[in-house]
């Protein structure tokens, strides 16, 4: 019964990890490419190192699995946010499909501060949806 968990937890990391090749490839802007790749690699990842936990069966594994899967999780998101922050800066261009950009105009070059907040004029722009969160 265990090694049918193994296999399963197995298959299910290397869709995961193939998926955020096929992001990686096939999304139209870094933005979106980094989205897909982070959040598929991470899971993928996370499933095949639970597959080694269960396989071997062993505390001192757990216990590794555990750590890794818990940096993994703290660091991809941080580390993607990061990079997205920095590819924007750096004026990378944002798919023509792209309904409206959050940072535009809030970000200060200058001393490296960003406002926070959206402007009234910026709020009108927003799907209703989101209009009703940021009231």
């Amino acid at each position: 019964m265990r090694e049918i968990i193994v296999i399963a937890f197995l298959i299910l990391g290397t869709i995961f990890v193939f998926l955020a090749a096929v992001g990686l490839l096939k999304m139209p802007d870094v933005f979106l490419r980094m989205s897909a790749s982070t959040i598929a690699a991470t899971l993928g990842v996370s499933s095949i190192l639970i597959a080694l936990a269960i396989h071997f069966f062993d505390l001192g594994i757990t216990f590794l699995v555990i750590g890794i899967n818990l940096f993994l999780f703290l660091t991809v998101p941080v580390s993607a946010h990061l990079m997205g922050r920095a590819a924007h800066k750096a004026g990378y261009s944002k798919w023509d499909k792209t309904l409206f950009d959050r940072l535009d105009g809030k970000y200060n070059a200058e001393d490296h501060t960003l406002l926070s907040g959206l402007e009234p004029e910026q709020k009108k722009d927003l799907p209703e949806s989101t209009n009703n969160k940021n009231a």
